[in-house]
């Protein structure tokens, strides 16, 4: 009896009749126990087996690894294999599944393992998601390879349990030969049977294993397939299917096409329980909101991503959910720039920088600081922001050639800022054109920028003429009131005063819903006079706010604060309208002032309806607001 039951780990009456094949099992455990033979009875708690009526027991350690010493030494291989079979049936009966699969694997009887595995991950896995990936990867590594050749099921979970087990985001290369053999023994069985919805499993996997290791377009194109393949009813490899094919939507600048499928994807995945796909969509949805536009929409999500991506001091943060926290600080950081909340996109790029060094996410690490010395930018330090992109080139390897591009952008950026045309020659002559619709805009806006500061206005806003109909094109709201600002701009520059304005009157209507301000700050002092322009002419007082909150915001050097100055806005007042007009805001009357400056009452009328028509306004409380929004007295 000691030796027959040393294979089992815990032991009860009927579990101990099964593999003994005997009936006096309990009251022989009732006697060792009585006679204290290395035998102690164990509590619900301390046994991980669901608890029965029958008491359990185990052996003492030493005792039991004595005991398996000598059943080994007496009993061949085969009759100890009957032994752990016996188990292995008792423990399925009693729906012990995962015990019946360690007993079956000891047994050698990988048949009956497979059989039960396969009941397993039907019962306990989530598609995309495994329980329990370091003891599913144990049990599927005993099982021979021509066993796995006929259960595309084992295949594609074991493929899964490797990639999800991976300790950086992408797959481990050591186990990529693996993980391609056991994907294309799965695609060869279900092809033979042609099951197309699982054939549609597989290809939504294979698109998460491409979008891992880097190859955007081998994922979209396998999201794409699955979605041809995958039933309506299967929510979840359908969700992670559209959040990929969306990527390329993006990519190819299909950004209102992209932000439907997430939407969609999004609402399957919010019903599921696979929390990991779950937090792909909100992190995807949040940008494409933002990309839109949709800022406070974009805000939402990230918010909630972050609520659900574990906390920021978790030690035990998987990688893959690392990945998204990453992703939803370093969005929510842009959205705070935009917003001119600079200290608090700098926390947030503080926090996405320690997160991705700990899981070395190279690309996530580069971005932040990319974003950080753009920050650094705003509150003046350009200096800094400068060294810093300097030294992260230096670290950069050249293979890295997206990210190496990235830098560079942004060293132009800066040198735009500073008139370094030296910088920006360089990097006009030598950039690499971009497939990504979002990079590649991006930087023709720049080269548009540079035009203008060199005095070629015209170039420019033709530049912007063709660069604003793709941007309407391709739905990207952001990148359009981007080039609108800049329009407005170089309209201004080439003298087209009423253009500029009508410009820049379309771009604040379109972003009064969600209020951006880094959008205007960050262009120059003509951005400040031009606002104040409009002053005059609005009657909307929301719109009138935020323009007053927009130039609140600009820097003190850039605010308007000379006559001179201000004199580049509206047509310049003579002195003796400056005159009249320091009396106007002192509530005087046509009388009053003719009197004051010794002119006639006509002379008076006809100077205040000149002020009037240069000031853009009707009546006198309106003039007197100008003329303190422009400091022109």
């Amino acid at each position: 009896f000691l030796l027959q039951t040393s294979v089992l780990t815990r032991l009860t009456g009927s579990l101990c009749d099964a593999v003994t094949e005997q009936q006096n099992s309990q009251e022989m455990l009732t006697s060792l126990e009585r006679i204290n033979l290395f035998l102690e009875p164990l509590n619900a708690a301390a046994t991980p087996l669901q608890q029965v009526s029958h008491q359990w027991y185990r052996y003492h350690a030493l005792f039991a690894e004595a005991l398996r010493n000598e059943a080994c030494r007496r009993y061949s291989e085969d009759y100890l294999h009957r032994l752990f079979l016996r188990a292995s049936h008792w423990y399925e009966l009693q729906g012990f599944l995962h015990e019946a699969i360690d007993a079956a694997l000891s047994a050698q009887g990988y048949t009956r393992a497979a059989l039960l595995l396969a009941r397993f991950i039907e019962e306990r896995t989530i598609p995309g998601e495994v329980q329990e990936p370091h003891t599913l990867q144990r049990w599927l590594d005993q099982l021979p390879a021509t066993l796995l050749e006929r259960n595309p099921v084992l295949c594609l979970c074991y493929a899964t349990t490797l990639l999800l087990q991976s300790t950086a985001w992408a797959p481990n290369a050591p186990s990529l030969p693996l993980m391609e053999r056991l994907l294309g023994m799965a695609e060869h069985c279900w092809r033979a049977e042609n099951t197309f919805p699982k054939l549609g499993e597989l290809f939504a996997f294979r698109a998460l294993f491409a979008l891992r290791q880097g190859n955007m377009q081998a994922a979209a194109t396998c999201a794409k397939q699955a979605l041809d393949w995958l039933p309506q009813t299967q929510d979840i490899w359908r969700g992670l299917s559209s959040i990929i094919a969306s990527t390329e939507w993006v990519r190819l600048g299909h950004f209102q096409q992209a932000r439907n499928a997430l939407l969609e994807a999004h609402a399957r995945l919010t019903t599921t329980n696979n929390h990991l796909f779950r937090q792909v969509a909100t992190i995807k949805l949040a940008q494409a909101h933002f990309e839109l536009g949709e800022i406070r929409q974009a805000g939402r999500y990230y918010r909630q991503s972050l609520e659900a991506a574990g906390s920021a001091i978790d030690k035990n943060l998987t990688t893959p959910l690392a990945n998204w926290r990453c992703t939803a600080l370093l969005g929510l950081a842009a959205l705070s720039y935009e917003c001119n909340e600079l200290e608090r996109a700098s926390q947030l790029l503080q926090e996405a920088i320690t997160l991705s060094q700990a899981h070395t996410f190279l690309h996530h690490e580069i971005h932040a600081l990319l974003m950080l010395a753009r920050v650094q930018q705003a509150q003046s330090n350009v200096v800094v922001a400068q060294q810093q992109l300097t030294a992260l080139l230096e670290q950069i390897p050249a293979s890295q050639s997206e990210l190496v591009q990235d830098i560079q952008t942004a060293q132009a950026c800066l040198a735009l800022s500073t008139g370094d045309h030296m910088t920006l020659q360089r990097w006009a002559a030598t950039r690499a054109l971009r497939f990504d619709f979002a990079q590649r805009s991006e930087e023709d806006l720049l080269l548009a920028r540079w035009l203008r500061s060199q005095g070629k206005e015209e170039d420019a806003y033709h530049q912007l003429e063709q660069l604003l109909l793709e941007a309407r094109e391709a739905g990207h709201t952001r990148r359009t009131l981007e080039v609108m600002v800049e329009m407005a701009l170089s309209a201004l520059a080439c003298k087209h005063k009423a253009k500029a304005q009508d410009i820049l009157r379309e771009v604040l209507v379109l972003a009064l819903p969600n209020t951006p301000v880094r959008l205007f700050v960050d262009a120059d002092t003509q951005m400040v006079i031009l606002l104040h322009s409009l002053i005059p002419q609005l009657y909307d007082q929301p719109l009138c706010a935020y323009i007053r909150t927009l130039l609140g915001a600009f820097p003190a050097q850039q605010q308007i604060g000379t006559p001179a100055l201000a004199a580049s806005l509206v047509e310049p007042l003579s002195p003796q309208e400056l005159r009249v007009l320091r009396l106007l805001v002192e509530h005087r009357t046509n009388a009053g002032i003719a009197e004051e400056l010794v002119v006639s009452i006509n002379t008076v009328r006809t100077q205040v309806q000149s002020i009037y028509s240069k000031l853009g306004v009707h009546k006198r409380s309106a003039a007197s607001d100008v003329a303190r929004d422009l400091k022109l007295l």
